[in-house]
């Protein structure tokens, strides 16, 4: 049975699922490795666009929850 996830605002200091959270860090690394080389060369726009998109990236997979509940109400 595949699990089914579910998000909520609240659920922000459950648990996270595994896959979820590695590709929330994946796409932190992405995003911060590229505004690392924009800010090595000076592009400063780029640089905290693509540290924000990190850091939301990261943050973002904190809402997810399994939710194997058949019956929710």
């Amino acid at each position: 049975m595949k699990p089914k996830y579910k998000f909520s605002w609240k659920s922000y200091y459950e648990p996270t699922p595994t896959n979820l959270r590695k590709w929330g860090d994946i796409w932190a690394v992405f995003f911060l490795s590229i505004a690392s080389g924009a800010a090595m060369c000076l592009h400063p726009g780029t640089t905290v666009l693509c540290i924000v998109l990190g850091g939301l990236g990261k943050a973002f997979s904190n809402f997810f929850i399994i939710n194997n509940q058949e019956n929710s109400p």
